[in-house]
Parts: C-alpha cells; structure tokens; sequence
C-alpha cells in the first residue's frame, strides 16, 4: 500500500480514491509542487487516532446552505456546537461567523497572544487596510503588559481627509480612568436637543470635581481655554468664554460675552446668603459694544469713561420722603434750608438724588 501511495504522488493527474478505500501508515507525506487538493462530497476530517475511534479535531464542512456559494466550516472536536464559518458568498463581503447561531447561550470568542502571566509581551493589530499604519487605514492595536512599554490600547482613523472616529451607543457613553468605579466622565443625550455631560459616581464619592485645563507649565501656560454656544467662538456666532494662561499673548485674560443678536449675560443667585463676587488683581472694567463705560480701581473709585454720566436724576420733594418721590432706587436726599443731606426715608423739602431716570 505504501509504494500505492508514494507512486500516486508522483503522477501529474488527478487521482480520485474509492469511497471504500483507506490508507495507513506510520506517516503519510504529501509533498506537491503546485496544488494538493482534498476533495468530499460531505466533510473533510483531519484527526487523530482514527482507529481507537477519537472524533475529529477539526472538520472542514461544506454547507450551501450559506451564501450563494455556500459557506467553510470548522468544527472543532468534531462538535457542532463550536463552529467556525467563513462566507465569502460575494467578492466584496466575506464574513467570519462563531458559534452556532443561538443554539448554544452565551458564546464567546477569544483572539490572544501566547503568553502567560508575566510573559505577556505580544501585541494583535486589526487594520482595515493593509497595515496597522494611518497611512493605510484605520486599525487598533492592543498590547500585552510585558509588551514595550505595557498594557496600551490604540485606536486611530486613517489619514485620508474626512476620516472620522464615531462612538456610538443606545444609551450612555462611560468614559472610566484608572478603571475606577468613581471616576466616571459620561457622556448622555436623552434626546436630539438634550445633550449632557455629567463627571462623578452619582454623590457615591463626597466632593469630587471636574477640571479642564491646558497641558503647559509653570511659566509655560500659553493656552487658551474657550467655550462657544455658537458655531465658533466668536460673538457672531453667539455667547463665549475664553480662559487665558499666564503666558498666553495678552496675558491670563477672562473674556465672557453675549452674542451680538440681542444677547445678555445673566449672573443670577437664588439662596438669601449667596453673593456676586467679581475680583480682580488691578482693575474690573465695564463696557459696553467694546467701548468702557466705568471702572472701578483696585482702590475702589468708581470712574466713568469720558463724558459719559451714570444716568442719576435729580427729583424734588415737597414734605415726602425721597424713597417715594423716587421711581428708581433712591441714593440720598438734601434738605434746601439746611442743605444738609437726608436719609432715603427722610420726609423732607428738598432734592433727592435718584439712581436712574424718575
């Protein structure tokens, strides 16, 4: 039988083997210069021990059940259950498929390297280019922890124009450093308008604070930190807030504006002991489309710009006190026979001074 088999090898046709027929031996080589093809009109078995009856290891399955041209199985151990298939039904889509379509729950499957505990130092790349190189396409690379530096996980887009990264989920997207429980960044949009994001596990955890700032340095803070409700940050487009570092071109300037369309800016407080601050190391300068309007010093003198004037009235009062002569909030009255000064309510005859117009 074995010259039978070394003498088949050897001819340059095609040779086809009784369905009663088998071959053994202590070891069977196959050896072809161009092609060596296995053929069945049912399944393809490669095992071990065939005599003392062990299933197959792995059987190649031909189901044209799959995709116009039918799809390649793998079973392994012989059973049906742990399958591997692979439909190349179309040249422009072919698929790799584990498992056994739901028959059996909870299957998973596993891609690794070959390491141990320690020796973890292999690194997969998934690319869906030719290379795991942005310039050839998207890929991820995940390292083991003995791997160059250890334990990184990359993902990129290529870096052909438009290329885009899209994270996407039915609900929330978690973001979770040190992979700590409690420090959680996520990311919600309950709907097409409500869009949040909201950092902390919940009040879990008492005091927990969120910060954004530049990467520089000590005197190295040349960044800016900006917010735009708008398109851009520009008024233009709507309300901004932009942050300076100390070292940014023009120095550590807080800008806050409106948009140009009709926009205000609304600094509100609802609790009875809550109070506005605005503090400044030099100078807190008010203005108006640009132009300052008052200043109020570092020594706290309130100086008006040019000719401009506070809007301040002066009312008469005839033996009423000026808090009611005034439509606007009262500053202080004047007696005219004394011309001596009054409190707002004071009933007097005289001038009272109120801040606005009255």
């Amino acid at each position: 039988m074995k010259r039978w088999i070394s003498l088949l090898l050897l001819l340059p046709t095609i040779a086809y083997a009784d369905p009663t027929d088998s071959m053994s031996g202590t070891n069977i080589h196959l050896d072809a210069s161009s092609t060596i093809s296995l053929c069945a009109e049912d399944e393809i078995r490669l095992a071990t021990n065939c005599d003392s009856g062990t299933t197959a290891v792995y059987v190649f399955d031909d189901d044209a059940s799959v995709g116009t041209g039918g799809a390649y199985i793998i079973k392994v151990d012989g059973d049906a259950n742990r399958i591997f298939t692979f439909d190349a039904s179309q040249d422009t889509a072919l698929t790799m498929v584990f498992g056994d379509s739901s028959t059996t729950t909870n299957q998973g499957f596993k891609i690794t390297g070959g390491g141990g505990t320690d020796e973890d130092d292999t690194r997969l790349g998934l690319a869906g280019g030719s290379d795991t190189n942005i310039t050839e396409g998207a890929y991820i690379l995940m390292e083991g922890n003995e791997y160059g530096t250890g334990g990184n996980f990359t993902a990129s887009t290529g870096d052909a124009a438009g290329s885009d990264m899209v994270l996407d989920a039915t609900d929330d997207i978690t973001l979770r450093p040190a992979m700590d429980a409690n420090r959680l960044i996520t990311f919600d949009a309950v709907s097409d308008t409500v869009m949040s994001m909201f950092f902390g596990d919940g009040s879990t955890t008492a005091n927990q604070t969120f910060s954004i700032s530049g990467a520089g340095g000590a005197n190295d803070d040349d960044t800016r930190l900006s917010f735009g409700g708008g398109s851009a940050i520009n008024v233009t487009e709507g309300g901004i807030i932009q942050i300076n570092g100390n070292e940014f071109s023009g120095g550590g300037d807080v800008t806050v504006a409106a948009g140009d369309t009709a926009g205000d800016i609304a600094v509100q407080t609802t609790a009875a002991t809550t109070d506005i601050e605005l503090d400044a190391a030099d100078d807190i300068v008010f203005q108006s489309n640009n132009v300052t309007t008052f200043t109020m010093s570092d020594t706290g003198t309130l100086i008006g710009a040019g000719t401009a004037t506070l809007g301040w009235t002066i009312v008469p009062a005839v033996g009423a006190t000026c808090t009611a002569t005034c439509t606007s909030p009262c500053v202080i009255g004047q007696v005219t026979a004394t011309q001596l000064f009054a409190a707002c309510g004071t009933s007097i005859t005289g001038d009272c001074l109120c801040a606005g117009a009255s």
